[in-house]
């Protein structure tokens, strides 16, 4: 028996990751989220987010950001990037590229 292959994504499937999304992570669990969207607004125009939640709906504090426009989302991860949100909220932000790595991250672990 021959040891299974790890899957490889195939280039088509690297194109459909979309360029106007970022990550985010290390986000306080009791932020208010519109907080969070005007902290993260301040790249450009948000269209939607969504958020990790455990089975009692409670937030992971990680999630996603869709950008109107790929700028958006290139000004966040160079601009707000390990930035804390505010002052009451004195964790520094991770935001990163949105790929399958994030992903994975967002689904499972770390």
């Amino acid at each position: 028996l021959r040891p299974a292959r790890a899957a490889r994504t195939s280039r088509n499937d690297r194109a459909r990751v979309p360029k106007n999304m970022v990550a985010f992570m290390n986000v306080n669990y009791d932020i208010d989220k519109h907080v969070l969207r005007a902290f993260l607004g301040k790249a450009g125009p948000v269209v939607r987010m969504s958020f990790c939640v455990n089975n009692k709906k409670e937030f992971l504090g990680k999630g996603t950001c869709e950008y109107k426009s790929a700028e958006a989302a290139e000004t966040a991860l160079k601009e707000l990037n390990g930035l804390p949100i505010n002052q009451r909220h004195h964790r520094k932000i991770a935001v990163k590229a949105y790929n399958f790595r994030t992903q994975e991250q967002l689904q499972g672990g770390s």
